[in-house]
């Protein structure tokens, strides 16, 4: 790695913060590293993370005692994160060097776009206060994102079935118990979340697009398929058939 020392001096920093938004355009990658471990053996869900490709040419540049990765929230590790991005922090411990100048802040953003070869994208790497972190977490309680997803659907349906679906879905309120997927690490809760808009686009009998806009939290796979009936209502109950979401992409997140 060619070194990117900055020249423009100046006194070490106990804690750099560093902020930008990461754009995954690859499905199968998890945001942290996620390790099973089991039978004295340990295994990766994925081969890599979005924190690995993001920290991989950055945190070198500072030789740190330690970093922390953080986000406004997250998506799953099947689900490609498009738009402008989610906001995300590198909180880097005892650094060994002083903050970097904007030119080195650009060519790490280059360096680490270029490494992981387009599957996760950082834009608008920048220097942050202490005070971004809890700003960044505040304001992950009030987004709003716009997710993408094909769906399909047992009972054939036709289009004015989807118009009805949007018709239906419009600022609609809906009752969200913990996912059954999730229980095992999520206490039981029965969430109150917002459906806004739905737009669909019809495919052929059996498949069709979706676009949503949500409020922040809202589980979009179970608003599918109903969870076996611990999301409702759901796209499965307005249309009265099974209804399984097959890809899904969060499209935008609104801060």
């Amino acid at each position: 790695m060619a070194s990117l020392t900055d020249k423009g001096g100046g006194a070490r920093a106990e804690t750099v913060y560093l902020a930008g938004r990461y754009i995954k355009l690859q499905r199968g990658i998890s945001q942290s590293p996620w390790v099973i471990k089991g039978d004295g053996k340990s295994k990766r869900k994925s081969a890599t993370s979005v924190e690995e490709e993001i920290a991989r040419c950055i945190i070198p540049h500072f030789s740190p005692e330690d970093y922390k990765f953080s986000s406004s929230g997250r998506e799953d590790i099947d689900v490609r994160m498009l738009g402008e991005g989610r906001p995300f922090v590198l909180e880097i411990i005892g650094p060994k060097c002083a903050p970097p100048s904007e030119a080195v802040m650009s060519r790490l953003e280059r360096m680490t776009n270029e490494a992981s070869e387009e599957s996760v994208i950082v834009r608008n790497l920048r220097i942050v206060p202490k005070s971004y972190c809890a700003e960044l977490h505040a304001g992950a309680k009030d987004k709003q994102k716009t997710y993408a997803c094909v769906v399909w659907s047992k009972r054939a349906i036709v289009l004015s079935d989807l118009r009805g679906l949007e018709e239906k879905a419009k600022d609609l309120e809906i009752a969200q118990q913990t996912p059954v997927r999730v229980l095992h690490n999520r206490s039981q809760l029965v969430r109150s979340k917002m459906v806004h808009t739905c737009f669909c686009e019809y495919l052929n009998p059996h498949y069709f697009i979706m676009r949503v806009l949500t409020s922040a939290g809202t589980y979009v796979k179970e608003f599918v398929h109903g969870d076996l009936g611990r999301t409702s209502p759901s796209v499965a109950e307005i249309l009265g058939t099974e209804a399984v979401i097959m890809q899904l992409d969060v499209e935008d997140l609104i801060m």
